[in-house]
């Protein structure tokens, strides 16, 4: 048994992998939230199962008697670039006898960049990118000391899920490089921050213009 792990975001069926499509046209079942199973029942076989539970699913093919060469596909949600969720998953399916393999997707931070023609990193200006899921943060403090020294940089900021923390974000961001930053990406929980490209070069510290306020809540 095999159980193929591809990341999706809603709304992204359409920047899949060939190899994804490939696993999809070939799937015995599909797992996923139904937001993101009903736009690819198109690619799977017409005897596909569509489930939505893990526990189900597995449970189903290691105890029907399903010939041991049974492909599983589980659509992974949430943005490719973040995979620990996605891994977990696979240490579950692992321990129920299924060989894994990943097959990674576009990640919504590159998709939008590239199809607003605008790159992560620019050679000369930016040479990294820094990205923080503010789901995942548990601390307000720390969260905003590290979007302090991370745009005390030249990297291409990246804030995903930014929820009630979003002002006070791009303020802290805004008084740190003193609104020398062009605002490219702004829609819903995802910010994509960069420098203007400016006369001379610049050269900053890691810890310069940060006050210490920064630190606290």
């Amino acid at each position: 048994m095999k159980a193929i792990f591809i990341h999706m975001t809603a709304g992204a069926a359409d920047l899949l992998p060939l190899k994804a499509v490939n696993a999809l046209l070939n799937a015995d079942m599909l797992i996923g939230e139904a937001v993101l199973t009903e736009v690819l029942k198109e690619f799977v076989p017409h005897n596909c199962i569509i489930a939505e539970d893990l526990r189900e699913a597995t449970g189903f093919f290691s105890f029907s008697g399903m010939k041991s060469s049974v492909q599983l596909v589980r659509i992974s949600p949430g943005d490719a670039i973040s995979t620990e969720g996605l891994l977990k998953e696979v240490e579950f399916f692992e321990m129920a006898g299924y060989e894994t393999e990943i097959i990674p997707g576009v990640s919504r931070i590159q998709a939008q960049a590239a199809m607003r023609r605008f790159p992560l990193t620019r050679r000369g200006l930016s040479h990294s990118f820094w990205v923080a899921d503010i789901k995942e943060m548990h601390s307000p403090s720390r969260l905003f000391r590290d979007t302090a020294l991370a745009a005390a940089s030249t990297a291409t900021l990246v804030l995903r899920n930014t929820g009630m923390y979003k002002e006070r974000l791009l303020e802290i961001i805004g008084q740190v490089r003193k609104g020398e930053d062009a605002l490219t990406i702004m829609e819903d929980d995802l910010i994509i921050m960069t420098r203007k490209e400016q006369n001379g070069t610049q050269s900053l510290s890691a810890t310069q213009n940060i006050p210490e306020s920064y630190g606290t809540i």
